[in-house]
């Protein structure tokens, strides 16, 4: 898709050249590959045209945001609707720039509209702001998910640079991080990790699954590897195969882990049933409602598996609070590291 802007763009030239327009001669104007939701209200704010080059019917392909590398790549192919993002912030800044939509006519306001018990956040302002700060509270077992406001920003509280000892984690232990050596000539693998979560799942089974998430990834990046994360949600319409799926870079090879981010991007509800539901419900192509929000899909099977140094995380169908069964349930074929118990 291409966005065309038009009208007097010259005393804007340098606003969109930074935003990511490219100035077409001829056509005397700017295309765009995307637009930010506030950037385009801005851009019309000023007098500008802004126009998409494609039909949005309901039965055409869209994709929105600014990462479309695992575009037709899961399980499901040509889907409906892509969404696709280079970070954790910049989904954050899309649904930011959101509208909340009216529940009618192909757009469903569930990400704002959620109870705090299912959605985990007493409003989309809440979930916005742990998204930016990190989730974290969310390594202490929570009895509940309607967080208190942080003491401190993420970066300050976060633990990362270390090797988990998952023993001492659990226990509470302060020295459950150890220093990590600097390794050489890093290979470079790529986990993508199921982000929402069944609605059953406790909060208890869910941060436990985050805690083995993070002892993978250090484990991984200790003994060598630098790894990709990309959390990913792929859903169909119950009234056809027509599939939905969502992509995140959580953490790029080479960044330091952030168990703050993961553990809110795979261990709070609102990553999902606000931030993800929101994109959703304000694209028609989902045919999202309040009451049907489509089926999870598993990304990858047997048939359409992970491609070489790839490994997939599912999500989780049943509660326990045996961190050595989640492990079974959820640990990658073929995985380059094991977790021991000790």
């Amino acid at each position: 898709m291409t966005i065309i802007v038009s009208g007097n763009t010259f005393p804007h030239r340098e606003h969109l050249k930074a935003a990511g327009g490219m100035w077409h001669p001829v056509e005397r104007n700017w295309h765009f590959p995307y637009l930010w939701p506030f950037t385009e209200r801005l851009l019309r704010g000023l007098g500008l045209t802004v126009t998409d080059t494609e039909a949005t019917a309901s039965n055409d392909p869209v994709q929105i945001g600014d990462d479309m590398t695992y575009y037709n790549y899961f399980r499901d192919q040509d889907p409906i609707a892509f969404f696709g993002f280079a970070s954790l912030g910049s989904l954050v800044d899309h649904v930011t720039g959101l509208e909340r939509p009216a529940n009618r006519d192909g757009l469903c306001d569930i990400g704002w509209h959620a109870k705090p018990d299912y959605a985990g956040t007493r409003d989309m302002d809440e979930a916005l702001r742990i998204a930016r700060e990190g989730w974290a509270d969310g390594l202490g077992l929570m009895s509940q998910l309607v967080t208190p406001e942080p003491v401190s920003k993420r970066r300050s509280r976060s633990v990362t640079g270390g090797a988990v000892n998952v023993g001492r984690m659990l226990a509470g232990h302060p020295d459950h991080m150890t220093k990590r050596r600097r390794i050489v000539g890093k290979r470079i693998i790529t986990v993508f990790v199921e982000t929402v979560m069944w609605q059953g799942i406790t909060v208890n089974t869910a941060i436990l699954r985050v805690i083995i998430i993070a002892a993978m990834i250090d484990k991984l990046e200790a003994d060598g590897y630098s790894c990709n994360i990309v959390g990913v949600y792929c859903g169909y319409r119950r009234d056809g195969n027509e599939a939905y799926q969502t992509a995140i870079r959580i953490k790029d090879a080479g960044e330091a882990l952030s168990v703050a981010d993961i553990s809110f991007a795979f261990g709070h509800p609102s990553f999902g049933r606000r931030l993800i539901y929101a994109i959703e419900g304000c694209t028609p192509q989902c045919d999202l409602t309040r009451d049907i929000r489509g089926i999870i899909s598993a990304a990858f099977d047997d048939d359409h598996p992970c491609g070489p140094n790839e490994f997939y995380i599912p999500q989780l169908t049943r509660n326990t609070d045996d961190i050595w069964k989640i492990l079974e349930a959820i640990e990658p074929d073929g995985l380059p590291v094991k977790l021991r118990r000790d």
